[in-house]
């Protein structure tokens, strides 16, 4: 069974986002528990109002809200500086 979030239910949705566009499952089953539906519910429609957002950002040509992950992304400069994964970079303790 399908929900459909009323206009009161969505605007509440809406400033949870604002806030926390990743909720956790406290908040989810919270908000699951306010709407007498699944967390998993909570969880999809998240899922689906943060690809809402970058869609709507990748048209527009504007970057995703602070927190929301790019498909692509310029390095930064903290990205090259000191390596710090784990590549063939030599090194090492060689003796």
């Amino acid at each position: 069974d399908r929900w459909q979030p009323s206009a009161g239910d969505v605007m509440l949705l809406e400033r949870v986002f604002e806030m926390e566009p990743l909720p956790c499952r406290a908040t989810r089953e919270q908000l699951a528990t306010h709407f007498s539906i699944t967390s998993r519910q909570v969880q999809v429609w998240f899922q689906n109002k943060r690809q809402r957002v970058r869609v709507r950002a990748a048209r527009d040509g504007l970057l995703p809200p602070p927190g929301q992950p790019l498909e692509k992304r310029p390095a930064e400069p903290s990205d090259a500086v000191g390596g710090g994964g784990g590549g063939s970079g030599g090194g090492g303790e060689a003796a």
